[in-house]
């Protein structure tokens, strides 16, 4: 049998949070860091996937994914932010500091469980 699929996700709204959980398939391990500290250990073995919360303020998301590109075993981890569809400083923010694809809140949430097993197809 294999490892489940790591899944990190920088979220911390507990009903987000609670949704994300929802959405899982069985087989993810989903992680909930509650500090950068925690986030960092996080990366060692690397995962498979982290999502990030850009309306999140307890977690400096920005800094997560710039130490996420440096870290040499998570640099080509796929990083998949998500927010407000109008807020164009933060997609622009969440992209040039690394995210692999920003998406609108209510895409995100459509796609759940297909972009946390892997599946990237557009959408």
């Amino acid at each position: 049998m294999s490892e489940p699929r790591r899944v990190v996700a920088i979220v911390d709204d507990l009903m987000l949070e609670s949704r994300i959980e929802t959405a899982a398939p069985d087989d993810i391990k989903l992680i909930f860091p509650r500090d950068a500290k925690e986030f960092k250990e996080l990366l060692d073995p690397r995962p498979d996937l982290i999502v990030v919360s850009m309306t999140g303020t307890r977690l400096p998301w920005v800094e997560l994914i710039q130490a996420t590109r440096a870290h040499p075993l998570s640099r080509d981890v796929p990083i998949l932010a998500f927010g407000p569809h109008m807020d164009l400083e933060l997609r622009h923010g969440a992209l040039e500091a690394g995210a692999t694809r920003v998406y609108a809140n209510s895409a995100f949430m459509m796609a759940l469980p297909r972009l946390l097993r892997g599946e990237t197809g557009e959408g």
